[in-house]
């Protein structure tokens, strides 16, 4: 492609898993390129993509596109619009004319975000405005009891025929003597089965408790995502019940390790 412009931005399937799970901006940048690509959340209803050339800031398109979860039909939607961005972007360098650019189409398909006519170009100062908020809040989020903010680091990925992935959201661990809480996300590949609403699980949020002095766990909340919704909140009410696999002992112990800053 001219200009070397990235025109698939998730060529490893993992790297959207960790966007989706834990990141707030991810870019990349082709070898010897001089355009960035870049990945941004913008809040819970929308996320976006740019492209900006270093050598001219103000030369950059983006586009708002829906939250989605990581799996390959949304991964191929979503690269394939990062491939219609990069040619937009290619007419603008070309051009220097945003007006040659073709808003009227969706380039990530049901992915796309907006629903009218916009220009490409204003969403970077859309995006700019999002940061610039999140950057004067994050501090009084962060000590907030009810925080909004989250830190999901992967834990867990079995390999062999496994496909699991277990992530702990740093954010949540709060402690109590020798017991500890977490929110806990699990993902599956191929997608495990609600057979109770027929529908694919493509996350699984668990609240958890856990006994670092016993080395015990139970489950109080469980959350399912599907692939175009999210379930009710379900309480659980499970006993105390002993480690009995290797991804539960990797679970407890990070959990237990942890250095809690909130009591």
């Amino acid at each position: 492609m001219k200009y070397n412009i990235i025109d698939s931005f998730f060529t490893d399937p993992s790297d959207c898993v960790k966007f989706c799970a834990k990141l707030r901006k991810l870019s990349k940048v082709a070898p010897d390129s001089d355009v960035i690509a870049t990945l941004f959340k913008i809040d819970q209803q929308k996320w976006g993509y740019s492209l900006t050339w270093t050598k001219d800031p103000d030369i950059a398109v983006a586009e708002f596109i829906k939250p989605f979860k990581p799996n390959r039909d949304n991964v191929n939607k979503f690269n394939r619009g990062c491939e219609i961005i990069a040619r937009e972007l290619e007419v603008f360098i070309d051009t220097r004319d945003p007006s040659k650019i073709s808003v009227n189409s969706k380039p990530f398909g049901d992915l796309t975000y907006r629903h009218e006519f916009r220009d490409p170009t204003s969403l970077i100062d859309d995006w700019v405005e999002a940061e610039n908020t999140f950057l004067q809040n994050q501090d009084e989020e962060r000590h907030s009891s009810d925080s909004l903010l989250t830190d999901w680091v992967l834990i867990d990925e079995p390999g062999g025929d496994g496909k699991m992935r277990t992530y702990v959201d740093n954010f949540s661990i709060k402690q109590r003597g020798s017991v500890r809480l977490a929110w806990v996300k699990m993902y599956a590949d191929p997608p495990a089965r609600d057979k109770i609403n027929d529908l694919d699980i493509w996350e699984l949020l668990t609240l958890y408790e856990f006994d670092c002095a016993k080395r015990m766990l139970r489950g109080h909340k469980i959350v399912f995502h599907y692939e175009h919704s999210v379930g009710d909140p379900l309480s659980v009410q499970s006993d105390w019940a002993p480690i009995t696999t290797k991804s539960q002992e990797i679970l407890l112990n990070y959990v237990c390790q942890y250095e809690c800053h909130s009591k």
